[in-house]
């Protein structure tokens, strides 16, 4: 399960789950410009790109923020990692589909940008997914038959006995943005907060 949405029992001994309002999702693409005096450009691209998360939550009751709060402080700033599972990440466009984990008959090299599934056309693009052997966010750029490619390239080597994973089992690994949590509290009497978190590759 993962560390946001928040899912926790309380007082009363209910399963209750602390779900963002909303989700930001940045994507990292790291490139070098440089323009000519002609005004001719060149864009030199270099290292892997990496997401960066928003999470805004509506306001909260006092028994929800107290959770929330804890689990952020535990994280000790951006020392300790957590796992995201929002709707971003976890939205399904193919119906049928095994999330735990597509198997792939071959394997793939570090820099490679596409794989071959043993299903066929069951990705669209767009999609977020992770192999079961790292953490790193790839997305969907096509599907055509059982050729998946995705970008960024490809971080550590997969084989045949890696899975990909996707849908409701796809979670983001983060660290925390930054060291400092704010939490206001309005005069409805309900607290209101937000965080920024970068994937921890």
């Amino acid at each position: 399960m993962a560390d946001f949405p928040l899912t926790y029992t309380n007082v009363a001994g209910d399963s209750v789950t602390v779900t963002p309002a909303s989700v930001e999702v940045d994507l990292n693409q790291r490139t070098v410009r440089t323009t000519s005096l002609s005004g001719r450009q060149q864009v030199r691209s270099f290292g892997t790109s990496y997401y960066v998360v928003t999470l805004n939550f509506a306001p909260l009751i006092e028994e929800d923020f107290e959770q929330v709060k804890a689990k952020l402080t535990s994280l000790r700033g951006g020392v300790n990692t957590f796992t995201i599972a929002t709707k971003p990440f976890t939205n399904k466009r193919i119906t049928g589909r095994t999330d735990a984990g597509e198997a792939m008959p071959g394997s793939a090299s570090v820099g490679a940008t596409s794989v071959t599934t043993t299903g066929s056309n069951e990705f669209t693009p767009g999609e977020y997914f992770i192999f079961s052997n790292h953490t790193k966010m790839y997305q969907v750029i096509s599907c055509s038959g059982t050729t998946l490619t995705f970008e960024p390239f490809l971080q550590t080597a997969v084989t045949n006995s890696h899975t990909i994973k996707s849908g409701s089992s796809n979670q983001m690994t983060c660290r925390l943005a930054d060291d400092n949590i704010t939490y206001s509290q309005g005069a409805d009497g309900f607290t209101r907060i937000s965080f920024t978190a970068l994937e921890a590759i």
